[in-house]
């Protein structure tokens, strides 16, 4: 077994049979932990396998790790909340709120939920990761991409954020949180720059971009004709 395969000697490709082993598709991952849950008599909401699928990037043993530890917490039924609580990770509300205070231009959003990560204890540079995740989904429903690692139900929330942005603004907020994350780690005033770094995020709305100027200018041009006529007429 190796990743690379690249190195192998041809005497020995030879006298070997080949298997690529790839990652598994979340689909086929909620099948098997459905499957493993059933047979214990277990009730769980799928969008909660879903996320463990996610989690699992690719490998069923990572999957079933998961689902492991969350059972021996909760012996009656897993939801997506206890998948959350039980594994520490960031509920996704806060995430979809911070959407509608981009729409909305509520800057003091900004420090409210940076006091909330701080708050939580939360490593800063997982929170980062989590934000590059919900902008790069956003982008890839803005696209019109499909998702099969993520329920539907939440595939219809992204959906709707999507709405309050435009595609080169998510581009552009995904290019300033990948150049972020890597200076995050050297500045000690990590709250402050938090809160510097939400707070352009929401100001990114009023941003000018290339494309916007753009199409601004082919529709003067388009409407120059118009007025022009506009003008004939009364004269």
């Amino acid at each position: 077994a190796t990743t690379e395969p690249h190195k192998i000697p041809p005497t020995i490709l030879s006298r070997c049979q080949r298997f690529d082993l790839r990652r598994i598709g979340a689909p086929e991952i909620v099948s098997k932990l459905k499957q493993i849950i059933e047979d214990h008599s277990i009730v769980c909401d799928e969008p909660a396998l879903f996320k463990i699928a996610h989690l699992s990037d690719g490998s069923m043993r990572v999957a079933e790790s998961l689902l492991d530890q969350i059972l021996c917490s909760s012996q009656d039924g897993i939801t997506e909340e206890h998948v959350t609580a039980s594994l520490s990770l960031l509920p996704m509300d806060p995430f979809f709120a911070f959407d509608e205070a981009f729409k909305g231009q509520n800057l003091k959003r900004a420090f409210e939920w940076a006091s909330e990560i701080f708050g939580s204890g939360k490593d800063l540079s997982y929170f980062l990761e989590c934000l590059l995740e919900h902008y790069r989904n956003i982008l890839t429903a803005k696209m019109q991409l499909p998702m099969p690692e993520m329920h539907p139900s939440l595939q219809e929330r992204y959906n709707k954020s999507a709405c309050l942005y435009s595609q080169e603004q998510a581009l552009y907020i995904l290019d300033y949180l990948v150049q972020w994350h890597q200076q995050s780690s050297k500045t000690p005033f990590k709250r402050v720059c938090l809160e510097m770094m939400l707070l352009h995020i929401l100001k990114s709305q009023h941003r000018l971009f290339a494309a916007d100027l753009v199409c601004r200018l082919e529709e003067l041009q388009k409407a120059a004709p118009i007025e022009q006529k506009k003008l004939n007429l009364l004269k």
